[in-house]
């Protein structure tokens, strides 16, 4: 089941980063936008410090946001820290977020393109 969770974290955090650069359509600068999303991903991903080592109330807030199942999730069941249960609601939230990101990044795309005008020769 590693495989099917590395991808769908990949996707997931490729996806978001993609939705997130959407921004660009409205503003030129979304470097705030940018470093928001890479100090949820370091803190709430288990990138910078392992979920387990967390306090039980924020090990909660990061089942909420997409960044756990980006990273944490992944390397957790490749340690084999998970039941099959866990595994099972991860890849479920996974394919969750996903979905999200992808209907998000879907609207985002179509508003985008409303609002763009180019200008060149």
């Amino acid at each position: 089941m590693i495989i099917p969770a590395l991808i769908l974290g990949f996707l997931l955090k490729f996806m978001v980063a993609w939705t997130l650069a959407l921004a660009a359509f409205w503003t030129t600068r979304i470097s705030a936008l940018e470093q928001m999303y890479f100090a949820g991903v370091l803190f709430l991903s288990g990138q910078f410090v392992p979920l387990s080592l967390y306090p039980p109330g924020i090990q909660s807030i990061t089942y909420l946001f997409p960044f756990r199942w980006m990273i944490g999730f992944p390397t957790e069941l490749l340690l084999g820290r998970l039941t099959p249960a866990d595994t099972a609601m991860g890849l479920a939230a996974q394919v969750g977020w996903l979905t999200v990101v992808l209907i998000g990044m879907r609207v985002l795309w179509r508003a985008g393109l409303r609002r763009y005008s180019a200008v060149g020769a």
